[in-house]
């Protein structure tokens, strides 16, 4: 299985590559694909039972919860914070965010929900931080959000990182981390659609 997952990370890095579709949103799938199908082939052990159970799922579900939503209240929290300091040092450009989101069609908006937080946690959470520890890995998580073309959201990604790493820790489960992904970028996507 391994090398199944390894073969899909090939291909979808090949179809990131060539000219599969006149859709420029397309291309922004096929790396979650890629960094998802790469972590499942480090993280996949014998089978799809064991491998859960490596990653924490469920876990404590409990304490899971618990741990998702106060991680969620501190992304808010910290979020705020961030907002006034990035306003005090001058750093403006976290427009940029909501207009691209703005365009973005339907599909691309749900595959943010539902399947960006499951790649992303399991590459970055999963791997990265086992490999690089908790500073380089949430580093690497705001770099991956460069493409928005904000250094606010690098920065306040790279925040997010470490939160989500220390739940992760904290409750040996990416669970949490996953849930608290999901519900932040719905919940963004939502108010940027609907408020902004």
């Amino acid at each position: 299985m391994k090398k199944f997952f390894f073969i899909l990370f090939i291909l979808s890095v090949v179809a990131y590559f060539s000219p599969l579709s006149n859709d420029k949103y397309l291309d922004a799938i096929f790396p979650h694909f890629a960094i998802f199908s790469l972590a499942l082939s480090f993280l996949y052990a014998k089978n799809f039972k064991l491998t859960i159970g490596k990653l924490g799922i469920p876990g404590n579900l409990n304490k899971n919860i618990k741990y998702a939503i106060a991680g969620f209240f501190a992304i808010i929290l910290v979020l705020i914070v961030l907002t006034g300091v990035f306003k005090t040092l001058k750093i403006n450009d976290h427009e940029r965010v909501p207009l691209l989101v703005k365009q973005f069609p339907l599909y691309l908006l749900v595959f943010a929900i539902l399947f960006a937080p499951i790649s992303e946690e399991l590459f970055f959470r999963g791997v990265l931080t086992k490999h690089f520890g908790i500073y380089l890995s949430s580093a690497l998580f705001g770099l991956a959000h460069f493409t928005y073309g904000s250094t606010a959201q690098v920065i306040a990604t790279f925040v997010i990182g470490l939160l989500l790493t220390y739940v992760y820790k904290k409750t040996k489960s990416i669970l949490p981390s996953i849930l608290i992904h999901i519900t932040y970028n719905a919940m963004s996507i939502l108010f940027i659609k609907l408020v902004l």
